[in-house]
């Protein structure tokens, strides 16, 4: 979009905007060796529930990472959050309750299955993100 703007972001900081449906907002995140080294969240909250993309550019304009927006499970938000960190994280998409359980496995092992070991990774320098509403 012509004269669409890019934020700077600095790390640490909150930053609060509105994403219009079908469009979205660019945001500029510069960071140090240290900060690619202690790893970086990227958390986005929409307290009217509405669907959003979180999404991070390589340097030549392709998707990096994704993660669409889900429901928080203790406040009625959605959520959506990137963990760029320099080690392995465990993370949980879903409910138990969208997967079939069967009855000769206990509770604790069906609820396994929604658990996604994954590496995400930043290096230091520039880097850009959208928010993109989805509804």
């Amino acid at each position: 979009e012509e004269g669409q703007r890019v934020v700077n972001l600095k790390p640490g900081f909150s930053m609060v905007g509105k994403t219009v449906a079908q469009r979205g907002n660019f945001y500029r995140l510069q960071l140090s060796e240290a900060d690619a080294a202690n790893g970086v969240i990227v958390s986005c909250c929409s307290s009217s529930q509405d669907r959003f993309k979180l999404i991070c550019f390589e340097a030549d304009g392709s998707v990096r990472y994704m993660q669409e927006s889900s429901p928080h499970h203790e406040k009625k938000d959605t959520v959506a959050d990137l963990l760029l960190v320099p080690f392995q994280t465990i993370t949980s998409y879903g409910t138990s309750e969208n997967y079939e359980i069967k009855k000769t496995d206990p509770l604790l092992f069906s609820r396994l299955n929604i658990l996604t070991l994954e590496a995400r990774s930043i290096q230091a320098g520039e880097h850009l993100l959208c928010v993109y509403g989805d509804n």
